[in-house]
Formats: structure tokens, C-alpha cells, sequence
């Protein structure tokens, strides 16, 4: 019997120790937080960059062609 209260006992300390937050600090989980939406935010702008990117190549393809081809045809008549 005296077991059984120990063990309530601790579980129920447990509790309060969960309530409080003494299991994670709050200020570690704040920078956790920060940290995966500054890591969200910085891959939404990788990403933006990224089709940007893709946006300008698209852009300039016919330029691309248009000097290689040319380069092509300087090496045929050497």
C-alpha cells in the first residue's frame, strides 16, 4: 500500500513538473520554434530564387542558341 502512494505520489509530481514545464524549458522550445520557421522561410526563398532562375534561363534560351549556333558555323568554316 505504501508503494502504490509512492508511486501515485511521483506520478502525480510528474504532472506538475509537465504543467510547469520543467520537462522542456520554454525558452528552448521558443528557439526550436524560430528556428524551423527561419529554416521554412529561408526555403520558400531558395525556392522563389530557384523558379526566378528557371525564369531567366527561359528568357535568354533563344539568345543561348542563337551564339552557339554561331560559334557552330565560325569551327565549319576554319
Amino acid at each position: 500500500e505504501n508503494r502504490l502512494k509512492n508511486v501515485l505520489s511521483d506520478f502525480e509530481r510528474q504532472g506538475y513538473r509537465m504543467k510547469n514545464g520543467g520537462y522542456v524549458d520554454k525558452r528552448i522550445s521558443f528557439y526550436s520554434i524560430l528556428c524551423a520557421v527561419i529554416s521554412l522561410l529561408f526555403a520558400c526563398f531558395m525556392c522563389y530564387l530557384w523558379t526566378d532562375a528557371a525564369k531567366d534561363r527561359d528568357n535568354y534560351k533563344q539568345y543561348y542558341e542563337y551564339f552557339q549556333e554561331q560559334a557552330r558555323e565560325q569551327k565549319g568554316n576554319k
